[in-house]
Protein backbone atom coordinates (compact mmCIF):
# COMPACT_ATOMS: atom_id res chain seq x y z
CA UNK A 1 0.00 0.00 0.00
CA UNK A 2 1.35 3.40 -1.00
CA UNK A 3 1.62 5.97 1.78
CA UNK A 4 1.98 9.74 1.35
CA UNK A 5 4.11 11.85 3.69
CA UNK A 6 2.39 15.21 4.19
CA UNK A 7 4.17 18.54 4.72
CA UNK A 8 3.69 18.24 8.48
CA UNK A 9 5.41 14.83 8.53
CA UNK A 10 2.25 12.78 9.01
CA UNK A 11 1.59 9.82 6.76
CA UNK A 12 -1.70 8.81 5.18
CA UNK A 13 -2.73 6.30 2.52
CA UNK A 14 -2.45 7.38 -1.11
CA UNK A 15 -5.88 8.37 -2.40
CA UNK A 16 -6.27 8.40 -6.16
CA UNK A 17 -9.41 10.51 -5.83
CA UNK A 18 -7.37 13.42 -4.41
CA UNK A 19 -5.06 13.44 -7.42
CA UNK A 20 -8.06 13.13 -9.72
CA UNK A 21 -9.68 16.19 -8.10
CA UNK A 22 -6.50 18.23 -8.35
CA UNK A 23 -6.03 17.31 -12.00
CA UNK A 24 -9.69 17.91 -12.78
CA UNK A 25 -9.54 21.37 -11.24
CA UNK A 26 -6.95 22.42 -13.84
CA UNK A 27 -8.17 20.34 -16.80
CA UNK A 28 -11.86 21.27 -16.62
CA UNK A 29 -11.55 25.05 -17.29
CA UNK A 30 -10.02 24.32 -20.69
CA UNK A 31 -12.85 22.01 -21.68
CA UNK A 32 -11.13 18.82 -20.54
CA UNK A 33 -12.97 15.72 -19.44
CA UNK A 34 -13.19 14.27 -15.95
CA UNK A 35 -12.27 10.85 -17.35
CA UNK A 36 -8.93 12.31 -18.52
CA UNK A 37 -8.15 13.44 -14.98
CA UNK A 38 -9.10 10.02 -13.63
CA UNK A 39 -6.94 8.19 -16.16
CA UNK A 40 -3.94 10.41 -15.44
CA UNK A 41 -4.37 9.83 -11.70
CA UNK A 42 -4.56 6.08 -12.34
CA UNK A 43 -1.30 6.30 -14.32
CA UNK A 44 0.38 8.05 -11.38
CA UNK A 45 -0.86 5.37 -8.98
CA UNK A 46 0.34 2.57 -11.29
CA UNK A 47 3.76 4.20 -11.51
CA UNK A 48 3.97 4.49 -7.72
CA UNK A 49 2.97 0.86 -7.27
CA UNK A 50 5.60 -0.31 -9.76
CA UNK A 51 8.28 1.99 -8.36
CA UNK A 52 8.24 0.05 -5.11
CA UNK A 53 8.54 2.97 -2.68
CA UNK A 54 6.12 2.47 0.18
CA UNK A 55 6.17 6.14 1.19
CA UNK A 56 6.23 9.11 -1.18
CA UNK A 57 6.09 12.82 -0.34
CA UNK A 58 3.29 15.10 -1.43
CA UNK A 59 5.96 17.09 -3.30
CA UNK A 60 6.89 13.99 -5.31
CA UNK A 61 3.23 13.31 -6.14
CA UNK A 62 2.88 16.94 -7.23
CA UNK A 63 5.94 16.63 -9.49
CA UNK A 64 4.47 13.47 -11.03
CA UNK A 65 1.21 15.29 -11.72
CA UNK A 66 3.11 18.12 -13.44
CA UNK A 67 5.12 15.66 -15.54
CA UNK A 68 2.07 13.70 -16.63
CA UNK A 69 0.29 16.91 -17.65
CA UNK A 70 3.32 18.14 -19.61
CA UNK A 71 3.91 14.78 -21.29
CA UNK A 72 0.30 14.57 -22.43
CA UNK A 73 0.48 18.04 -23.96
CA UNK A 74 -1.60 19.71 -21.25
CA UNK A 75 0.80 22.60 -20.71
CA UNK A 76 -1.81 25.19 -19.67
CA UNK A 77 -3.27 22.92 -16.94
CA UNK A 78 0.27 22.11 -15.77
CA UNK A 79 1.03 25.82 -15.43
CA UNK A 80 -2.28 26.37 -13.64
CA UNK A 81 -1.49 23.57 -11.17
CA UNK A 82 1.95 24.99 -10.50
CA UNK A 83 0.59 28.53 -10.08
CA UNK A 84 -2.09 27.32 -7.67
CA UNK A 85 0.49 25.56 -5.50
CA UNK A 86 2.79 28.61 -5.51
CA UNK A 87 -0.05 30.98 -4.59
CA UNK A 88 -1.16 28.70 -1.78
CA UNK A 89 2.40 28.48 -0.42
CA UNK A 90 2.77 32.27 -0.55
CA UNK A 91 -0.59 32.77 1.15
CA UNK A 92 0.41 30.41 3.96
CA UNK A 93 3.60 32.41 4.52
CA UNK A 94 1.62 35.66 4.76
CA UNK A 95 -1.20 34.49 7.02
CA UNK A 96 -0.70 34.93 10.76
CA UNK A 97 -2.85 33.34 13.47
CA UNK A 98 -3.06 35.23 16.76
CA UNK A 99 -3.44 32.63 19.51
CA UNK A 100 -3.40 35.06 22.40
CA UNK A 101 -2.16 38.60 22.88
CA UNK A 102 1.51 38.66 21.98
CA UNK A 103 1.55 35.15 20.51
CA UNK A 104 1.12 34.68 16.78
CA UNK A 105 2.24 31.95 14.39
CA UNK A 106 2.30 31.53 10.64
CA UNK A 107 -0.60 29.54 9.24
CA UNK A 108 -0.24 25.77 9.42
CA UNK A 109 -3.23 23.65 8.47
CA UNK A 110 -2.03 20.66 10.53
CA UNK A 111 -3.01 22.15 13.91
CA UNK A 112 -6.51 22.82 12.64
CA UNK A 113 -6.82 19.31 11.23
CA UNK A 114 -5.67 17.88 14.56
CA UNK A 115 -8.16 20.08 16.41
CA UNK A 116 -10.97 18.92 14.11
CA UNK A 117 -10.07 15.30 14.84
CA UNK A 118 -10.09 15.83 18.60
CA UNK A 119 -13.04 18.21 18.86
CA UNK A 120 -15.38 16.61 16.36
CA UNK A 121 -14.01 13.06 16.44
CA UNK A 122 -13.39 13.17 12.70
CA UNK A 123 -11.24 10.66 10.84
CA UNK A 124 -7.92 12.08 9.66
CA UNK A 125 -8.86 12.35 5.95
CA UNK A 126 -12.16 14.04 6.82
CA UNK A 127 -10.45 16.46 9.21
CA UNK A 128 -7.91 17.35 6.50
CA UNK A 129 -10.70 18.06 4.01
CA UNK A 130 -12.50 20.33 6.47
CA UNK A 131 -9.25 22.09 7.41
CA UNK A 132 -8.51 22.58 3.71
CA UNK A 133 -11.91 24.26 3.28
CA UNK A 134 -11.10 26.66 6.11
CA UNK A 135 -7.63 27.29 4.69
CA UNK A 136 -9.05 28.04 1.24
CA UNK A 137 -11.51 30.53 2.73
CA UNK A 138 -8.77 32.25 4.74
CA UNK A 139 -6.36 32.44 1.79
CA UNK A 140 -9.10 33.81 -0.48
CA UNK A 141 -9.85 36.63 1.97
CA UNK A 142 -7.82 39.81 2.12
CA UNK A 143 -7.01 39.21 5.78
CA UNK A 144 -3.42 38.46 6.65
CA UNK A 145 -4.00 38.21 10.40
CA UNK A 146 -6.77 36.17 11.98
CA UNK A 147 -7.52 35.18 15.55
CA UNK A 148 -7.50 31.57 16.67
CA UNK A 149 -11.11 32.01 17.77
CA UNK A 150 -12.12 33.14 14.27
CA UNK A 151 -10.38 30.10 12.77
CA UNK A 152 -12.22 27.81 15.21
CA UNK A 153 -15.50 29.49 14.30
CA UNK A 154 -14.75 28.81 10.62
CA UNK A 155 -13.91 25.20 11.48
CA UNK A 156 -17.19 24.74 13.35
CA UNK A 157 -19.14 26.29 10.48
CA UNK A 158 -17.37 24.05 7.94
CA UNK A 159 -18.07 20.91 9.98
CA UNK A 160 -21.70 21.94 10.31
CA UNK A 161 -22.01 22.75 6.60
CA UNK A 162 -20.77 19.27 5.72
CA UNK A 163 -23.49 17.84 7.94
CA UNK A 164 -20.92 16.11 10.12
CA UNK A 165 -22.21 17.37 13.46
CA UNK A 166 -24.54 19.74 15.22
CA UNK A 167 -23.55 23.38 15.54
CA UNK A 168 -21.62 22.65 18.78
CA UNK A 169 -18.50 20.45 18.79
CA UNK A 170 -18.45 17.22 20.79
CA UNK A 171 -15.68 18.63 22.97
CA UNK A 172 -14.96 22.32 23.22
CA UNK A 173 -11.33 23.09 22.30
CA UNK A 174 -9.10 24.26 25.09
Amino acid sequence: MIQVRKRDGSIEPFQQVKITRALWSVIEPGGGHYLDARHLAEAIEIYLERDGDDVVSTAAVFEMALKVLHRTGMVVPACALEAHRACRALGRKQLMVVHEPGKATYWDKSWLSSLAQRSWRLATPTARIVAAQVEAALLASAQRTVTREDVIDLLNAAVSSFGLADAVPVEQPV
